[in-house]
């Protein structure tokens, strides 16, 4: 009886866990994003701090600033945007491939962007319209 107690337990743990993973699709981060302005930051392990500015629009296109003062970068690259397998991509002229992320909803005006690999994760507040004029 204690065994299956146990595996009832482990299972209601898993279950809200599941529903603490729940990620946005593409289409609502694409909602979320064309035609608002996007600002957050990351922080590597090593102490390493990145700006972020994102500005996505309609038609597939995106603007991204990204400045990281530690190492004197303040980079602003045009690129593209699409909904691929459920997930939002980008691509900019700086990257050789696609970069798709996984989202979460933390609030009405914040969303959170992850790999789902590694650590680092940015947290970006979504502002209506292009309020950083990128």
């Amino acid at each position: 009886m204690t065994h299956i107690a146990s595996i009832l337990l482990a299972a209601l743990l898993l279950m809200s866990d599941a529903k603490a993973q729940t990620f946005l699709t593409g289409d609502e981060v694409a909602k979320a994003l064309v035609g608002n302005t996007a600002q957050g930051s990351m922080t590597t392990p090593s102490g390493t701090t990145t700006e972020y500015t994102v500005y996505a629009t309609a038609d597939g296109k995106m603007k991204m600033r990204q400045v990281t003062k530690s190492l004197s970068q303040n980079i602003t690259t045009v690129g593209q945007w699409q909904v691929h397998s459920g997930q939002f991509c980008y691509h900019t002229a700086r990257d050789i491939m696609w970069n798709c992320y996984k989202f979460q909803r933390v609030a009405e005006d914040r969303i959170v962007m992850s790999d789902g690999l590694s650590p680092a994760r940015i947290e970006l507040v979504v502002r209506k319209g292009n309020v950083a004029k990128l």
